[in-house]
Parts: structure tokens; C-alpha cells; sequence
């Protein structure tokens, strides 16, 4: 940006020394030879300027992303980190504790970051997959009002049905979470519709999303202890996953259903199983 104000600086030079050398001539300016001469090299100077100016901003922005790249990749694997973290200690809360708290404190950081970065960018350089992605680390983050604003900036940006849906859920998981239940379950509903836009889409890939929306909407229903909701949205799930064609990727559905159904449903008593094996680890110990 330095050499870019010199720039600025030099052309001002110019058209002040042009200006000077009009003023001091007789004769009409526009017979005059020389001053033709410094109108063509301050017009060339102005585009060099502009150019560089251009390329100097395009290259800050280039930078930015990669930054919010990096920052966004991270990210992503911290959860898995903390998941294997939480296996090898499984008996060592102290451990547990200790490490989940470095973890939510980096993953804090980031997300904070993220978001900095993202507001120094165009809106035409981030897609809807990273502003939701910075919108779960602020909602992982407790960052709520900030979260609800990226994920309806993913949703502006959405350019496929995928990236609408991800959107509405992310919305709708926070809203849930947060307390505004109602609204959350008007925006599940509204990602249930999201194909009235699209209708281009076969049966299985309608289908197929509605049903990983349930599920999703389920574990929310779980997450503010609305067991009676969670199961009536995995019986729609199920309900829909009935009525496709026999083939592979109906029975992966429906052993997902039946997966997320029996950790819903046992969550209490995994806990338990896990607290009597390491009382007994470590009596043994």
C-alpha cells in the first residue's frame, strides 16, 4: 500500500506541474506540442496507477481467503481431535476436562478470527459452505446472534439446494438450542419445503435429505430434552425411508435411522455403562 500512496502522490505531482505549464502559455494549450506530450504520459501514469491499485487489492483479498482457509480447515478438525482426546481418557476426567478446555478456547479463538476475516472480504469471494462453517464455530462458540447471521449469509449465497437446506438447519439447530423453539422447528419445516424451488430433483435425493433433516431435527428435539418430539420426527424419517425402492442406499438409510433412534433412547444408560467401567478400571488399578 506504501508503494501504491507514492503512486498517488507522483500523479498528483504531474497534474499540478501540467496544470502550471497551461496556465503559463499564450498561445491556445492545444496547439501546443509539449502539452499533448504530458496529457498522453499522465494518462499513462493514471492507468499504471490504477492497475497496480487493482492488483495490490486483488492480491490482499487472495491472501485474506487463504487465511480464512487455513483458520476454517482447522476447524474442522478440532472436534475429531477432541472426540479421540475424550476416548483415550475416557477414565481420566481431569484429562478430559483440561484438554476439552484448550480446545473450546482455540476453537473460540478461530471462529472469532473467521469471522474477522470474512467481513474484510466481498461477499462474492466466500461460498455458503464457508459461512456456514463459520457460523457452526460461533454457535459452537456461544456466539449465538453472530452465528444467525452467517448462516442466513449462507443461505443468500446458496447457489444449490444442498447449501439452502444446510443453511435452514444450521438456523433452525440454533434456534432450538437457543431456546426460540418454536421458530426452530419453523425453520426445519421450512428446509422440508426448500424443494418447491428445485423441481428437478429425483424422488431418492428428495427423500434422502428430508430424512437426514429429520434426523437432524431430531437430535435437536434430544438436545432440549424433547424426547417425545425426537422420536415423532425419526418415525417421519422412517415413514419416508419405507416408501422408496428396496436398494443399498435405502438400507443405509434406515440403519441410520435405527442408529440415531437407539442412541437417542439409551444415551442415559451408555453413561452409566461408562461410569461402572471406570470405577471399575480403576479399582482394579
Amino acid at each position: 500500500m506504501a508503494n501504491t500512496d507514492e503512486k498517488l502522490e507522483n500523479l498528483k505531482g504531474e497534474v499540478d506541474a501540467l496544470q502550471i505549464e497551461v496556465m503559463s502559455q499564450r498561445s491556445p494549450w492545444f496547439k501546443n506540442i509539449s502539452i499533448w506530450v504530458s496529457i498522453a504520459a499522465l494518462l499513462f501514469s493514471f492507468g499504471t496507477t490504477v492497475v497496480s491499485f487493482k492488483r495490490t487489492e486483488m492480491q490482499d483479498i487472495q491472501n485474506t481467503k487463504s487465511e480464512l482457509r487455513s483458520i476454517l480447515q482447522r476447524l474442522t478438525v478440532l472436534p475429531t481431535t477432541q472426540f479421540e482426546l475424550s476416548k483415550k481418557y475416557e477414565c481420566d476426567k481431569n484429562a478430559i476436562g483440561f484438554l476439552g478446555a484448550q480446545i473450546s478456547q482455540e476453537s473460540t479463538l478461530l471462529a472469532k478470527q473467521a469471522a474477522y476475516l470474512a467481513e474484510k472480504l466481498p461477499h462474492d469471494v466466500i461460498s455458503s459452505t464457508e459461512y456456514g462453517s463459520i457460523a457452526l464455530a460461533l454457535q459452537n462458540a456461544y456466539q449465538l446472534n453472530d452465528a444467525e447471521k452467517y448462516y442466513k449469509l449462507a443461505k443468500a449465497t446458496s447457489e444449490s439446494v444442498n447449501d439452502e437446506v444446510a443453511a435452514l438447519r444450521g438456523v433452525a439447530n440454533l434456534k432450538l438450542l437457543s431456546g426460540e423453539v418454536e421458530l426452530g422447528r419453523m425453520n426445519f419445516n421450512e428446509a422440508l419445503k426448500v424443494f418447491d424451488n428445485y423441481p428437478e430433483h429425483n424422488t431418492y435425493t428428495v427423500s434422502s435429505t428430508h430424512i437426514w433433516t429429520y434426523l437432524i431435527w431430531s437430535t435437536a428435539e434430544a438436545g432440549v430434552g424433547r424426547l417425545d418430539f425426537a422420536n415423532i420426527r425419526l418415525n417421519e424419517a422412517q415413514q419416508i425411508a419405507s416408501q422408496l425402492m428396496l436398494s443399498p442406499g435405502r438400507n443405509l438409510l434406515e440403519g441410520q435411522i435405527a442408529q440415531t433412534k437407539a442412541q437417542l433412547n439409551s444415551s442415559n444408560k451408555i453413561k452409566l455403562a461408562n461410569t461402572a467401567s471406570c470405577k471399575s478400571e480403576l479399582s482394579v488399578s
